[in-house]
């Protein structure tokens, strides 16, 4: 058994298709979000979370939820 996941990556492609990269400096400058200390594990994490609360914003005003979001992300 396996838990549901939301990967970033995933979410970009299937939310915000049209963006050229998926790496989580380009998405941090795209939406405004300070990660000053880039490929540090909790700043990271931070900057990521950041970017997933961007990311469920717009799968709201895209009418998706976050049940629709795991159950199409975790096929």
């Amino acid at each position: 058994m396996s838990n549901p996941t939301l990967c970033t990556r995933k979410l970009t492609k299937h939310l915000v298709p049209e963006l050229p990269k998926r790496n989580l400096g380009f998405l941090c400058e795209h939406f405004g979000i300070t990660n000053s200390r880039a490929h540090r594990a909790l700043y990271d994490v931070h900057a990521t979370t950041e970017l997933l609360k961007n990311y469920l914003r717009i799968a709201d005003e895209q009418g998706k939820s976050l049940d629709y979001l795991l159950a199409t992300l975790n096929k």
